[in-house]
């Protein structure tokens, strides 16, 4: 939890509290020869300002990570996101107080 707090922190500016697992995936990036294990967690806004200022110097983020923004279920219909579930109505309505975590797969390449 608390590194999804100090992501939360570095790539947005906000402070969080985190709350249960929702979901799980699992994905390979062949071309960097990496596999990853994305998390997602309910949280909350503690405080902070919506900002990429955090993400400089420390590694990667600068390269991919270009904006922040809130966006509602029918505005992230029309950009690319990963994982594309998060275009899924399935996604929006979580899992939230179910008392379980969801898998969301393994994706190769």
């Amino acid at each position: 939890m608390e590194c999804a707090i100090r992501e939360a922190y570095e790539e947005t500016g906000y402070h969080i509290k985190t709350g249960e697992i929702l979901y799980i995936r699992e994905f390979s990036d062949l071309d960097l020869g990496n596999h990853n294990l994305e998390i997602y967690l309910q949280g909350e806004v503690i405080n902070g300002q919506l900002t990429t200022e955090n993400i400089y110097g420390n590694g990667l983020d600068e390269q991919y990570i270009k904006e922040v923004a809130w966006l509602s279920e029918n505005e992230v219909q029309h950009i690319t996101v990963f994982p594309e579930i998060i275009k899924q109505s399935e996604f929006w309505k979580g899992n939230a107080g179910k008392g379980y975590t969801k898998y969301l797969g393994r994706d190769e390449g």
